[in-house]
């Protein structure tokens, strides 16, 4: 269920614990799926819900706060690689994310007045113990998927929690100095170099018979 004052609340404990606030991470996310024609209303306002508008509001109270108190701020949104156009099985997922993109870059040229700075991260194909769930249990993969996904990657593996927390930090720490409003994709692809990919029968979709 969605809390709509759950944002609000998390800047609240954050003021009351430490007196200000000058980051700010968004990576709380849901990404089931559905193809267009497997979809209902209720799955894709749950995307948007909380994908878009809980991480939109988190960033309104963060922002407010760091703006009466003269914080310079950071802010970080953590995306997807499939923003960009993303899966026939997450169009839901895919929407929220590329919804986020435009979000990011809207925000970070309506804060950097304020000295507030907002960046986004979108993971790749990773890996991870939620992944291996989603795997065999909404996709049907085989308990080995990963050792069979690993050799069908350009450099061998997926993509580890390590690498993408890397890049978090760095766009929240001042190391980033005045990197603003950019979505940064930690993945082994290049999006738009190279002939795209043809769907397969796998990736069609087609309307239930009847």
């Amino acid at each position: 269920m969605y809390d709509a004052e759950a944002p609000q609340a998390i800047v609240d404990a954050a003021i009351a614990e430490f007196g200000t606030l000058g980051g700010v991470v968004n990576v709380a996310a849901t990404t089931t799926r559905a193809t267009l024609f497997e979809d209902t209303a209720e799955h894709v306002d749950r995307h948007m819900l909380l994908n878009v508008r809980a991480p939109y509001l988190l960033i309104q109270a963060a922002a407010r706060v760091m703006v009466e108190q003269g914080v310079p701020g950071s802010i970080v949104n953590v995306g997807s690689t499939s923003g960009h156009g993303g899966q026939t099985k997450l169009t839901a997922y895919a929407m929220s994310k590329g919804a986020m993109s435009v979000m990011t870059k809207n925000l970070a040229f309506g804060l950097m007045q304020h000295r507030i700075r907002v960046n986004q991260v979108n993971p790749g194909w990773m890996e991870t113990e939620s992944e291996h769930r989603t795997q065999v249990e909404q996709d049907g993969a085989p308990e080995n998927w990963l050792e069979l996904a690993r050799p069908s990657r350009p450099l061998g593996r997926l993509v580890q929690p390590g690498e993408v927390a890397n890049a978090i930090v760095y766009c929240l720490s001042p190391a980033s100095g005045l990197m603003t409003g950019n979505c940064i994709d930690v993945d082994q692809s290049v999006q738009g170099a190279g002939d795209p990919p043809l769907p397969s029968a796998e990736d069609t979709v087609h309307p239930s018979p009847g």
